[in-house]
């Protein structure tokens, strides 16, 4: 599985003393895996959280399988006991599907150089290098997977930092763009569609993890092309002030504001005793609306609620702040574009 891209920002995927001294595959595969489990989610799936302190993750036990089955029994076997995120990217007991490469062609076509960072500009190839037997349904996972990235979403680390309201400051790392890529070419981006019904049924068989109603699910996502949120108004939806402080931590929208617009150790200070309870094993959360500035197709912002919230009630919220700005008609929702993936 191949895809041809480019970079249209520098692309962070970790590195010694939380620099970008590198090229990570094993961040850039976390990324891949954080979509990936938003968009199964969304198909019915329900798949593991792994960093997630409080849920048992997926293992496999070689000595609890039946090795007198004919191999397809054998997966049928491992699929109940792992859920589908697990099977593809792996787990403790069972390597992954697939192994990751960027590369570029240098001359003529013929010699592929591995590349050892990302940055603005680079056109790449992304493979996915098959170690085991790769079904139809997740091919199609895999092409949804990436159209829903470039299209909408945004690749790796540090995409998290919100745009500043003030022009010249948006050159300062904790105001700048990572992980926006786009499609190498017009003929780069798969054609096929995934069809639903298929997905559905290969997730199926997996076993299900009880979800977090914290978890990403595209069900609950929004995305807006060629706008982006600026650091005051990320600030003002979430309740913060123009420090960036929450101004109120024990009104009725406390845990919402909490979740949209993530926690340092500072937040977590002055927490009410629920909600120090909630997040006592957290030291920090990330936000959960991402904005990118400059020119299209740079030019982005997306987010998610809760599972138990209207992802409608936030972007009405959105509207209603900041109506000479946005619409409805900019918004998309994340269970309308599932069948253009």
């Amino acid at each position: 599985m191949i895809f041809e891209l480019r970079a249209l920002t520098d692309i962070w995927t970790g590195g010694a003393d939380r620099s970008n001294d590198k090229l990570h595959l094993s961040g850039l595969k976390g990324s891949l895996r954080w979509w990936y489990e938003a968009l199964v989610r969304d198909l019915g799936a329900k798949p593991c959280d792994p960093t997630d302190k409080g849920i048992i993750r997926c293992t496999l036990d070689p000595k609890k399988l039946d090795r007198s089955l004919p191999r397809k029994e054998q997966l049928k076997e491992i699929k109940g006991m792992m859920c589908p995120s697990c099977y593809f990217f792996g787990c403790t007991g069972w390597s992954g599907k697939v192994q990751l490469r960027v590369w570029t062609s240098q001359n003529d076509g013929q010699k592929h150089i591995v590349l050892d960072s990302l940055e603005v500009n680079d056109s790449f190839v992304l493979e996915f290098i098959p170690l085991k037997q790769i079904e139809q349904a997740e091919q199609d996972l895999v092409n949804a997977l990436l159209k829903l990235i470039v299209d909408y979403g945004a690749l790796g680390a540090k995409t998290v930092f919100k745009p500043s309201e003030i022009d010249f400051k948006n050159t300062k790392l904790h105001h700048r763009n990572f992980g926006i890529v786009a499609w190498a070419n017009e003929n780069a981006r798969p054609r096929d569609e995934i069809s639903v019904p298929d997905i559905r049924k290969y997730l199926g068989s997996f076993k299900a993890v009880k979800q977090c109603n914290e978890w990403p699910n595209l069900n609950k996502f929004w995305f807006v092309k060629g706008k982006h949120l600026t650091r005051t108004e990320h600030n003002e939806i979430v309740g913060r002030d123009s420090s960036g402080r929450y101004i109120n931590l024990s009104g009725s929208n406390t845990e919402k504001n909490v979740f949209l617009g993530g926690f340092i150790s500072r937040d977590k200070a002055r927490f009410t005793d629920p909600m120090r309870k909630k997040y006592r094993d957290f030291n920090a959360a990330s936000k959960k609306i991402f904005s990118f500035h400059g020119p299209a197709p740079i030019e982005r912002c997306f987010g998610y609620v809760p599972q138990n919230d209207s992802v409608g009630d936030f972007v009405a919220e959105v509207i209603r702040k900041f109506p000479k700005k946005f619409s409805e008609a900019d918004f998309q929702k994340g269970d309308a574009i599932i069948s253009s993936l």
